[in-house]
């Protein structure tokens, strides 16, 4: 979920540049700084101040060491992922799935990486599916309790203000958009192992995916395009993290440039 200022649906999360930091994130990361309330450092661990949901004993807390990987998958959303092994494959429209990993535990590193990697994945597709069908009118499944299986707590304000820009632009065009943002050359380009408040670890559990969004397909309801010029393709990151549960979640996003390597 990330727009430049001039995209149809920006938000205060949605980043304008590079340099922008995205507020709300729970880890202490250059472009991902760590909530207020939360004491996050780097290689020890942290320690959750003031906070008792389920991001302070859920949540991964510090990064100990990472592991860059860059498995492309040339693919768009169109050609939606395999949901996890324990939730219901093709997900439509604005629906919250969890997603889980096959075999993120196995006592294989690669095996376990891989899988770790393509939950992430599967998170960013999900994450656009949504908005697509937030921008075509469709709002059914937006409520904290749908969002927050598939949202980390920490972050649900600011997907939830994407929802109400939304629903404003959809009333202020006279209808909804129509098209879809695609995403492409999807990566994993960033692999941490992170420390959880009792103590625990899980080595795949702070990932970063990349892609190019690719807006030149969306059009407001007067058949104009909704994003002209450079910013009608972007690069873009998402931000995911592995609770204690086992559950991937969405934890932010951010545009790195407009106009993507592809293009």
């Amino acid at each position: 979920m990330k727009l430049t200022d001039n995209h149809p649906l920006a938000s205060p999360h949605r980043r304008k540049n590079t340099g922008e930091i995205l507020k709300g994130e729970h880890h202490e990361d250059p472009e991902y700084p760590h909530r207020p309330g939360r004491s996050v450092r780097h290689g020890g661990g942290a320690q959750a101040a003031g906070e008792s949901s389920e991001a302070a004993t859920n949540a991964p807390a510090a990064t100990a060491s990472a592991s860059a990987s860059a498995a492309s998958t040339p693919t768009t959303t169109k050609a939606s992922a395999s949901a996890s092994a324990t939730v219901a494959a093709n997900p439509k429209g604005s629906e919250v799935i969890e997603i889980r990993a096959a075999d993120d535990t196995n006592a294989d590193a690669t095996i376990a990486k891989e899988a770790a990697m393509k939950a992430a994945k599967r998170v960013a597709i999900n994450e656009n599916r949504m908005l697509n069908a937030w921008m075509h009118g469709d709002f059914e499944h937006t409520s904290d309790e749908e969002l927050l299986k598939f949202v980390e707590p920490g972050t649900l304000d600011q997907v939830k203000e994407t929802i109400q820009a939304s629903r404003d632009a959809v009333e202020g065009n006279g209808g909804a958009f129509t098209g879809e943002v695609t995403i492409r050359d999807i990566q994993v380009s960033e692999v941490l192992s992170s420390k959880y408040q009792d103590g625990s670890s899980h080595p795949y559990s702070y990932l970063k995916v990349t892609y190019c969004a690719d807006w030149t397909q969306v059009h407001t309801p007067d058949g104009k395009r909704a994003i002209v010029g450079k910013d009608s393709t972007s690069t873009a990151e998402v931000l995911v993290i592995r609770l204690q549960d086992g559950r991937y979640m969405y934890a932010g996003a951010r545009q790195l440039n407009s106009g993507c390597a592809s293009s």
